[in-house]
């Protein structure tokens, strides 16, 4: 009778571990659920969500059951945001299909991108808490909360869910920004492309293979997490590279007209600027980022290399020739106390910026 008894009392004494238990293996097994829609998101941010929220508003039931990120009242399932992301999918989408209209496009990618990730994180924060939450609750009422040890075995499994849910969106935000800034760099090289055409066959390209991403995912989530793990890999391979030259471009080229338009935000002030070196002796990463302080006939450089902070004085090599102006940047050839050689260039000047006047020996590049 005693053992009937124990065996009896067993359930409810072990439930609440065994909820909480649950709780984190299948935060665990949600990772392909999560991690599968990322890269058509990357690949176009306002479009890859409204393909999910209408997959989890309109799409199918049987399709709703195969992933936790579909299921009817969950956090995608919602009119206004499946609406909102097509609007604004088609109104950054239109844009890009010539070659006049694709810099405005380019230029809003960043706060396309910066968007979807607000709304996945609040996606997985809230959406996956609430609903971890609500067993809990349940389970509390049914068995008015038992015992205290039970409780800070929930209290426990709740922290592990929210620190779980941190560590995965802040790699969902990773993810997403390092995939787009390189999708974003490829996107300019083919905006250079003086082809009229190839612009639209280009959107056109990058909204099927979101698609056909999307349908993979909803086909097998793992099979579409190793997709995105492969994607992602191949571009923190070349992020560095891509993005020294995405700021070197943006500046050179978007520079001087944002200078132009709102020279109290974005004019060069005093006698300090912005440059990118563009050939050294040191064997500086190409394109590396640095500011440079006119002092006199000398030129104070600092940058930075991964953790390193560097600096020299800099002087011209040739007094006759300070600066030479491009057809779309300005260089400087300078050398240090050592003998070594730089050579950085920099955005045209326009009448906004407070060196726009300072005099210069001008050389056709």
């Amino acid at each position: 009778m005693l053992d009937e008894a124990l065996l009896q009392q067993l359930p409810s004494a072990l439930d609440p571990t065994t909820m909480a238990a649950s709780q984190v293996v299948g935060e665990q097994l949600s990772t392909s659920e999560w991690l599968g829609p990322l890269a058509p998101v990357a690949l176009s941010p306002f479009f890859g969500l409204a393909v999910l929220s209408g997959i989890g508003t309109y799409g199918p039931e049987a399709l709703q059951q195969r992933s936790a990120i579909f299921q009817s009242g969950g956090s995608l399932d919602s009119p206004l945001l499946f609406w909102s992301m097509a609007g604004l999918a088609l109104f950054t989408s239109l844009p890009r299909l010539t070659k006049v209209s694709k810099p405005i496009s380019l230029a809003a990618e960043k706060l396309e991108a910066y968007s979807a990730i607000v709304i996945l994180i609040c996606v997985r924060m809230f959406g996956s808490q609430f609903q971890a939450g609500a067993p809990e609750l349940q389970m509390g009422t049914q068995m008015g909360l038992e015992g205290h040890a039970s409780s800070e075995l929930m209290l426990s499994a709740g922290v592990g869910t929210v620190s779980f849910n941190v560590m995965m969106s802040a790699f969902a935000a990773l993810n997403i920004f390092v995939v787009n800034v390189v999708k974003l760099f490829f996107e300019f090289l083919v905006w250079l492309i003086p082809v009229p055409a190839i612009d639209a066959v280009v959107e056109l390209c990058n909204k099927s293979l979101c698609g056909a991403l999307m349908a993979l995912y909803c086909y097998s989530p793992w099979l579409a997490t190793l997709v995105n793990l492969a994607i992602l890999a191949c571009s923190l391979i070349v992020f560095l590279w891509v993005y020294r030259r995405m700021n070197y471009y943006k500046d050179l080229i978007a520079g001087p007209a944002l200078a132009w338009l709102l020279p109290s935000w974005f004019g060069q002030r005093g006698q300090t600027f912005q440059a990118f070196v563009e050939s050294s002796t040191q064997r500086l990463p190409k394109y590396l980022p640095v500011t440079l302080t006119s002092e006199g006939g000398s030129y104070r450089a600092v940058g930075r290399r991964g953790f390193s902070r560097l600096e020299w004085i800099l002087k011209p090599i040739d007094q006759q020739t300070v600066s030479e102006n491009g057809w779309i940047c300005q260089r400087l050839k300078l050398i240090d106390s050592e003998g070594k050689s730089f050579v950085l260039s920099y955005r045209k000047w326009v009448a906004g910026d407070s060196l726009y006047k300072t005099p210069s020996t001008v050389a056709a590049i």
